[in-house]
């Protein structure tokens, strides 16, 4: 028996087979190999996508905001200590965020976000920075800005602008100014922080925007941000207890992430009904190879091989082909990753796509599970022509003859 298997894969190509049986054989590997290298390249391209998404929202907003229940105080060094002590709390810093009025030595003005943290920041957003060797632990006249606000300002790394209490301003008060220094500039792909968002020395802000109702309160880095919402459920009784406002960067970008769950849905629902149709192209062009080798099939039907043997044979030939298809599927996909991750071959609009090139990575999990499928499925559709071969007998041969 394991003669015949080895023999009927060998032959699956072979000429003796009719031209048009094995066109059609090689047509269905490739359109199943296609179809699974785009399904991989959908899951690889929409989960990288929504990594290099998440990672940037939860670094720019911080992990999770906690605020007085009751305003803008901030805490005692009990409630840090208290925060410090919940289980998957990496750091906690004390922050503060006020809007603000920055303005260049070139006359030039723009809103922004100032953001003042305690302690350095460099740990936060260092993977985004110019200058990645350089120190980003703010003095109290230092700060880092966004490419688009440095590139609005026309101004770098060592030169400075001016931060005005714009709300102080508005009421008829003194105006209070800071001459800032630029230490470094940073480069998040998403415009929203790359032209609003300052960040400052804690102590600045606080000194600066003192006049001001700020938002202020802990910076909590977690150690799993991505978990986030399984550590409120987890934490909520102590932090029902500390009376605090908790806001996470899923709660503050809910719509954004929701888009981003849901938007490559689709794509994978067409993708998979054309994978499936090539499937049972697949099994059918198969079922007629071994319907064409009629001589074969008598001479096993002779030789005492039972319905159940020659269906047995059919399903491996039919594991064989579809085995091909999933190798160069394989082979397709890893290629079509190589080439984008070395040479980043695909640009995209920052402006829209938050990057400015197409974020691809190799999901083995997701690969290995629907290759796994891809193979089942094979043997169940292959099973629907399988119950047709008990007709390919001496027996229907003769009387069809």
């Amino acid at each position: 028996m394991k003669k015949v298997l080895l023999l009927s894969a060998f032959k699956i190509f072979s000429k003796q087979n009719p031209k048009y049986i094995r066109k059609s054989i090689f047509f269905s590997i490739l359109i199943v190999a296609i179809s699974f290298s785009s399904l991989v390249l959908i899951n690889s391209i929409s989960q990288s996508f929504k990594l290099m998404l998440f990672e940037k929202l939860y670094t720019f907003t911080g992990h999770i905001k906690m605020n007085n229940a009751n305003g803008y105080e901030f805490y005692g060094n009990d409630h840090l200590a208290r925060i410090k002590e919940i289980d998957g709390v990496l750091t906690v810093n004390e922050y503060s965020e006020t809007y603000a009025m920055a303005r260049s030595y070139k006359g030039l003005s723009e809103g922004v976000l100032v953001v003042g943290v305690q302690g350095s920041i460099e740990d936060k957003i260092h993977k985004y920075l110019a200058n990645v060797n350089k120190s980003s632990s703010l003095d109290e006249n230092e700060a880092i800005i966004g490419r688009s606000l440095a590139d609005i300002f026309d101004i770098g790394v060592g030169d400075s602008l001016i931060l005005f209490n714009i709300e102080n301003a508005i009421s008829g008060n003194k105006i209070i100014a800071k001459n800032i220094q630029i230490k470094n500039v940073f480069d998040s792909g998403i415009i929203e922080y790359d032209r609003n968002v300052i960040f400052i020395n804690y102590s600045t802000s606080i000194h600066l925007f003192s006049s001001n109702k700020f938002d202020s309160g802990f910076l909590v880095q977690l150690k799993s941000p991505l978990n986030v919402d399984d550590f409120e459920i987890a934490n909520t009784l102590d932090l029902n207890d500390l009376g605090v406002n908790s806001i996470s960067w899923k709660d503050k970008h809910y719509d954004i992430i929701n888009w981003a769950n849901f938007f490559d849905k689709p794509i994978y629902i067409i993708m998979l009904f054309i994978l499936l149709f090539s499937i049972l192209n697949m099994s059918f062009s198969s079922f007629f190879l071994f319907k064409s080798r009629i001589r074969q099939i008598v001479v096993l039907e002779a030789l005492g091989y039972s319905i159940f043997n020659r269906i047995y044979i059919y399903i491996y030939e039919l594991i064989c082909i579809s085995g091909l298809a999933l190798i160069l599927g394989n082979i397709i996909s890893i290629f079509f990753i190589w080439v984008q991750k070395t040479l980043n071959i695909i640009k995209l609009d920052s402006n829209i796509y938050f990057t400015d090139s197409l974020p691809i990575m190799y999901n083995f999990k997701f690969n290995f599970i629907l290759s796994i499928v891809v193979l089942l499925i094979t043997i169940l559709f292959g099973f629907i022509y399988a119950f047709k071969i008990k007709d390919l007998s001496i027996r229907n041969i003769g009387a069809n003859d």
